[in-house]
């Protein structure tokens, strides 16, 4: 059996380099709700996101989650990881 890598901290200038496939823990998620939260927070790559506000990230979700079908994913972190970066950019 492989050890699982864990991220204590996202990696400095993660950015695009740092995504939810490297989610395998809760560490690991907390530390890339933490990236998604810089990305937010900053004005340019916020510009990136389709949906920055709240009702619309959370409208993001129920349509990401209606739209793709059952859960597939067996690390439950990393699927939640994948739902909240879908909810940035998703539109139905």
């Amino acid at each position: 059996m492989t050890a699982m890598r864990k991220i204590e901290e996202p990696p400095a200038a993660a950015g695009a380099d740092y995504d939810y496939d490297d989610v395998r823990d809760q560490a690991s998620f907390v530390a890339y709700v933490s990236v998604l939260r810089e990305e937010l927070n900053d004005p340019v790559l916020r510009e990136e996101w389709e949906n920055a506000d709240l009702p619309s990230f959370l409208d993001a979700i129920v349509s990401w989650t209606s739209d793709r079908g059952p859960y597939e994913n067996a690390n439950p972190w990393q699927h939640m990881a994948e739902l909240l970066t879908a909810a940035t950019i998703y539109r139905r």
